[in-house]
C-alpha cells in the first residue's frame, strides 16, 4: 500500500474515533441537527474504517507467518498462510481503494423509469 493512501486511511480512522467520542457527548446529543450531521459522517466512513482495521489485521497475520518460516517444523504451514494472507491483503487493498472513491450524491436517490411501447416494430 502506498504511503499516501495509508496516511489518508489513518486520518480517516482518527476522524472516526473523534466522531465516536463526539456522538457520546451529551452536549451534541442535545443538538439534533449537529447529531444528525455527525451520525451521517460516521455512517459514511464506518465501512472504510472497518476494512482498514481488517487490512491491518491481515498485515500483522502476514508478519507472524513470515516469522514462522524460520521454523523448519512449521515451514509448510507458514508458506500456505503467507500466500493466503498476501491474497487477502491484495483483496482488501482493492476494496479500500474502491471505498475511497467519491460517492455520487445521486446514488441514494430514487429513479422512476417509464417504458412505453413504440410504433413501427
Amino acid at each position: 500500500m502506498e504511503a499516501s493512501l495509508r496516511a489518508k486511511l489513518e486520518s480517516i480512522a482518527e476522524r472516526h474515533e473523534e466522531l465516536n467520542a463526539m456522538l457520546c457527548d451529551p452536549e451534541i446529543t442535545g443538538d439534533k441537527a449537529r447529531l444528525l450531521k455527525l451520525s451521517r459522517e460516521h455512517a459514511e466512513i464506518d465501512p472504510l474504517v472497518a476494512a482498514f482495521a481488517e487490512y491491518r489485521s491481515a498485515e500483522s497475520s502476514l508478519a507472524e507467518a513470515l516469522e514462522l518460516l524460520a521454523d523448519p517444523d512449521m515451514r509448510e504451514l507458514a508458506e500456505a498462510d503467507v500466500e493466503a494472507q498476501r491474497a487477502r491483503i491484495d483483496e482488501l487493498d482493492g476494496a479500500l481503494q474502491r471505498l475511497l472513491l467519491p460517492r455520487d450524491p445521486n446514488d441514494t436517490k430514487d429513479v422512476v423509469i417509464e417504458i412505453r411501447a413504440g410504433t413501427g416494430g
